[in-house]
């Protein structure tokens, strides 16, 4: 991107962080967005579809709702269950 592109685009649209990220995207291989917490089902499949076809993968503690298109995989984490604290 020109100098002059980058400010113009910066001054209107994205923030410092942002560009960085679409600069980072442009020269990797592969990006993974996550986002932990949900509290539903229902939020955390929606998150995870957002991409597309969803897979879900029940663990222990939690689900993972997840989905892929080219290098770009996001996951969305929501703990189904108490876990014990062996503190």
């Amino acid at each position: 991107m020109k100098k002059r592109q980058y400010n113009k685009v910066k001054e209107n649209f994205l923030s410092e962080e942002e560009l960085m990220v679409v600069q980072l995207f442009r020269t990797c291989d592969k990006v993974w967005f996550t986002k932990h917490g949900f509290e539903s089902r229902g939020e955390a499949l929606s998150y995870g579809s957002i991409l597309g076809e969803i897979k879900v993968v029940e663990l222990t503690g939690s689900d993972v709702y997840s989905s892929k298109k080219g290098k770009v995989e996001v996951s969305a984490f929501r703990c189904n269950k108490e876990v014990a604290n062996n503190d």
